[in-house]
């Protein structure tokens, strides 16, 4: 075999390795900015005006039987034992629209009462769960909202913000649904 034609074959694929990684190294750099700015999840608009947590009472066209369902849900939800029933009632809850919003919000409330309670690891994730299931039923709701990123750190200050922020939201939509 002649000798040019092996040089040759060292330099295409030194040079195609070169192109790869460097398409691969670009494409990463592209990613981790890209995810940086993307938003983590969907949140009560900076322009509502807060609410003052308090219990909020069923909505009148939601039968008893209903309300009696709508209420072992949302205690299924923040109870840490239910495990994998919580997928289940955070369907179902969704499912049940805007009659699930009051008692979601009076169990804001009973969270938010204690300041102390946000500070807990316990009630951090109970108000991130509430958060999540009024989060997407906000966007069944009220999609033309629009929402901002979430807060990664689940300061208790932040917390009692969110929470007033979702009170001051149903507030806003309440006579909407006849509430």
């Amino acid at each position: 075999m002649d000798e040019a034609p092996k040089a040759l074959r060292l330099a295409t694929l030194l040079t195609t390795a070169v192109v790869v990684i460097g398409g691969a190294a670009g494409f990463l750099v592209w990613m981790v900015a890209h995810e940086r700015s993307r938003p983590r999840g969907a949140v009560a608009p900076a322009d509502v005006a807060d609410g003052e947590p308090r219990p909020v009472p069923h909505l009148p066209s939601t039968t008893a039987a209903v309300r009696g369902v709508i209420d072992a849900d949302v205690a299924t939800l923040i109870d840490p034992s239910a495990g994998r029933r919580r997928r289940e009632v955070e369907d179902a809850l969704v499912s049940a629209g805007v009659a699930a919003v009051p008692p979601m919000l009076s169990a804001l409330a009973a969270l938010a009462a204690d300041p102390g309670t946000l500070a807990t690891p316990a009630g951090q994730a109970k108000a991130f769960v509430l958060d999540k299931v009024l989060t997407l039923l906000r966007a069944q709701l009220t999609p033309a909202d629009p929402a901002g990123p979430r807060q990664p750190a689940p300061e208790p200050v932040w917390l009692a913000r969110r929470i007033r922020a979702w009170f001051g939201w149903w507030d806003g939509i309440r006579a909407q649904h006849g509430g």
